[in-house]
């Protein structure tokens, strides 16, 4: 299953434009600015992965445990990590996305959320 999704068509930038959407020297500020937002799509989609398997493995770990304490605060500490770390990057992406739209949008406005218009 997880080599389906890593291969799928959206995750491998293969429906289009790759992770670069400029080539050689005719690079501008907002092609800088799309690229930021391709490579923070991209690590928003592995986190979202990787939170749905933190997430099933501790499903499984309860399951499997029959009410074992130990394992309980184990799937607790794994679902709590997971929580957190997926917060730390939704932090994250919206503060680059604040940065990027102040610095590479001219009318002073933050506009629309993950999108650049320049």
């Amino acid at each position: 299953m997880v080599v389906i999704v890593l291969f799928s068509p959206a995750f491998v930038f293969a429906s289009g434009q790759g992770l670069v959407p400029c080539a050689g020297v005719d690079c501008t500020m907002c092609d800088f600015g799309e690229l930021i937002y391709n490579v923070m799509n991209t690590v928003t989609i592995i986190f979202g992965i990787l939170l749905t398997l933190m997430i099933v493995v501790g499903g499984t770990y309860l399951a499997v445990s029959v009410g074992n304490a130990e394992v309980k605060t184990t799937v607790k500490r794994i679902l709590s990590q997971g929580i957190i770390g997926y917060i730390i990057m939704l932090t994250a992406w919206t503060a680059t996305d604040a940065l990027v739209k102040m610095f590479l949008v001219d009318d002073g406005q933050i506009g629309i959320w993950e999108g650049l218009d320049c």
